[in-house]
């Protein structure tokens, strides 16, 4: 179903994903860690940190000023080239590879020429996209833990609030004894703040082993170097945790660790939906009216809940797309499939979800 069309550079494009139509406003803020773009862009931040890393261990002779220069200029100017690199890709047939060529032709007749040959030396493109998406989670969780926490501190508010509201608790939908409103609200503030704790204190995990994990091509080419070394304080420089023990691919486990502590988080907050929504039906809260807005296609003396609803449908959308995540990533064949590859990418359809789920709620 195409949900909707928008005219760009003069070209008609149309879109099925909700998030890149009607909500891309509501999501922008993650849009830019999410993208193909922004994937692109990481992994080619990583190849020239890599660069820059070989020469600080005497791999390739010290980098310079104009070094610096020109791998600057081929940095900035990725996200106004990116139709050359699709072009590249669509040649090769390899995304990741399609960067490294990017890059090795920014570099062609600079100064910086006589490096072309040792980008991407020893890598994997595993390697350099572990560690791109790793960077991306941790720019995304600058956005994401926040406005988590506006959650929890408004439902702190409200909860504080009503607390001399009194109300009939219920127990298996039947009347059990009093309570108050605001005391529901401060159960789900609690639990969600425990959660958010959990997720805000997870590392984001990443490696560097080459083809089958253990630095083969590295060791071979240059025994003299500490390639383990080198390759954790590579991982750990770029803020992520090394991982040593490794195959061509990253060990899953930590990072489903991470979409399985959004999940609960979800979860909570899908329950807070859908009691705010029975409360709501009971009478305990009352939506507000705002002028000129229509509460129902038919009947103009309601108001109905639909960003409760709406958080509660794409949380449901979220959840089953981090529960696929969790169960299928840490599966590999032997050394290396693409599977991960591929289901890596919807990753940014999870948390968008999930983040246009929290607004609404919080909204």
């Amino acid at each position: 179903m195409v949900t909707g069309k928008l005219k760009r550079g003069g070209e008609m494009r149309h879109f099925i994903s909700p998030l890149d139509y009607r909500y891309l406003d509501e999501i922008s803020e993650l849009s830019r860690y999410f993208s193909e773009e922004s994937l692109s862009i990481a992994r080619l931040e990583v190849e020239v940190a890599y660069l820059v890393a070989l020469s600080n261990e005497g791999v390739i002779r010290p980098i310079n000023d104009l070094d610096y220069t020109t791998l600057g200029k081929a940095v900035r100017s990725l996200p106004e080239e990116l139709g050359q690199l699709k072009q590249i890709e669509l040649s090769i047939n390899h995304d990741t590879k399609a960067v490294e060529y990017f890059l090795r032709r920014k570099m062609q007749g600079t100064p910086s020429e006589d490096l072309v040959e040792f980008v991407h030396f020893g890598l994997t493109s595993a390697d350099t996209d572990n560690l791109a998406w790793g960077m991306l989670f941790k720019r995304a969780f600058n956005i994401v833990i926040p406005k988590l926490w506006s959650l929890v501190h408004r439902l702190e508010s409200r909860g504080n609030g009503y607390l001399i509201y009194p109300m009939l608790g219920r127990t298996h939908g039947q009347p059990a004894v009093p309570t108050t409103l605001g005391r529901q609200f401060l159960v789900f503030a609690n639990r969600l703040e425990s959660e958010v704790q959990k997720l805000a204190g997870l590392r984001v995990p990443g490696k560097l082993g080459g083809a089958v994990g253990d630095l083969r091509s590295h060791r071979i080419t240059y025994p003299q170097v500490d390639w383990e070394g080198f390759s954790r304080r590579f991982v750990e420089e770029l803020g992520l945790e090394w991982k040593s023990w490794t195959t061509q691919v990253p060990p899953y486990e930590d990072l489903c660790e991470i979409f399985d502590t959004v999940r609960r988080i979800n979860t909570i907050v899908l329950g807070l939906d859908r009691d705010i929504w029975d409360y709501a039906s009971r009478g305990y809260l009352t939506f507000k009216v705002r002028e000129e807005e229509v509460g129902s296609s038919t009947m103009p003396q309601k108001v109905n809940p639909i960003d409760f609803e709406r958080s509660e449908a794409y949380l449901k959308v979220a959840n089953a797309l981090l529960e696929m995540l969790s169960r299928e990533l840490p599966q590999n064949r032997l050394q290396r499939d693409l599977t991960d590859k591929y289901l890596l990418r919807v990753v940014g359809e999870a948390v968008a979800y999930s983040f246009l789920s929290w607004k609404a709620t919080w909204k």
